[in-house]
């Protein structure tokens, strides 16, 4: 199964978002992966202390508004739809 969503992501461009992320998270893309799959990114981030990158990728979580924006970028929500599809 992770192969497949190694593959899936790769053949989508989604790679490139995904390298980025885990780049600017201080981890490898294949970690990052696993922690979004496992939901450990998100326990991260809701405790992330104010200030730290992290807890403004959790303001926008909670901000309706500012979710439905990232949402509506192509690359961003076919990420999501993929990691979700590979659990």
């Amino acid at each position: 199964m992770q192969n497949n969503l190694n593959k899936r992501l790769s053949n989508s461009g989604s790679e490139d978002i995904l390298n980025t992320a885990a780049k600017k998270l201080g981890c490898t893309p294949q970690q990052l992966k696993a922690q979004l799959q496992s939901g450990e990114l998100e326990r991260r981030i809701r405790s992330a202390p104010k200030g730290s990158q992290l807890s403004g990728i959790a303001q926008i979580m909670n901000d309706p508004a500012a979710m439905k924006k990232l949402m509506s970028d192509p690359a961003a929500a076919e990420l999501i739809r993929k990691l979700r599809n590979g659990r």
